[in-house]
């Protein structure tokens, strides 16, 4: 864009600074009173500066804003379920994540948990025939967690994302005695399913 203004041709371009730009109307103000230019041209300049500026801080506004959006997502909680020996109804949920002070959410009715979902902050405990638990991880400037999912029914624990039974889950601290809850620290998790197969996992347990 661009001004002719006797034999000067004054530019104005977008990647200039608010600043220059006012030093260019002060420049053709100063240059008014040397020449005869007319203050409608001076007040159509303020009206470009003054323009430009609105425009210059939506777009830092724009910008900052997406800066500021989380893009990483977390993982999901570990949930881990420990029943009656026995084959009753007495149960212990457990859960933890891997990420250092990240919240967990969750419910015990199969609704979907969010943010203002009970926060898990101990072991529960209780007597049922079924339960669906399901958690989330949350924490400031990150995505919320896929959804985990555990459902206990009245002949086991099932795994939703096998979709098969637990017949026996048992942890092996680093002291090497094999136990039916986790203990403080690092454990490897073994689970074997209603059809022999075993799975082992390791996990942090902090209570």
């Amino acid at each position: 864009m661009s001004f002719i203004l006797d034999t000067r041709v004054f530019y104005v371009k977008k990647e200039h600074s608010i600043k220059n730009i006012h030093t260019f109307v002060l420049h053709l103000i100063f240059y008014k009173r040397m020449k005869h230019i007319t203050s409608l041209t001076i007040y159509c300049c303020l009206l470009l500066a003054t323009c430009m500026q609105g425009h210059s801080q939506e777009k830092m506004v724009t910008t900052n804003y997406n800066e500021n959006l989380p893009t990483e997502t977390l993982p999901a909680p570990i949930i881990e379920v420990a029943t009656s020996t026995d084959g009753g109804r007495y149960m212990r949920i457990t859960m933890f994540c891997e990420t250092a002070d990240a919240e967990i959410h969750y419910t015990l009715d199969g609704t979907i948990p969010t943010k203002q979902s009970p926060l898990y902050t101990e072991e529960i405990t209780g007597n049922s025939h079924s339960v669906t638990i399901k958690a989330i991880t949350t924490k400031d400037g990150y995505l919320d967690s896929p959804i985990a999912e555990y459902m206990y029914g009245g002949s086991g624990i099932i795994n939703e994302q096998t979709d098969k039974k637990i017949i026996s889950r048992i942890y092996l601290p680093l002291s090497g005695t094999p136990l039916f809850s986790p203990t403080e620290g690092m454990n490897i998790v073994i689970t074997t399913y209603e059809d022999g197969q075993l799975e082992t996992h390791k996990m942090i347990w902090k209570p």
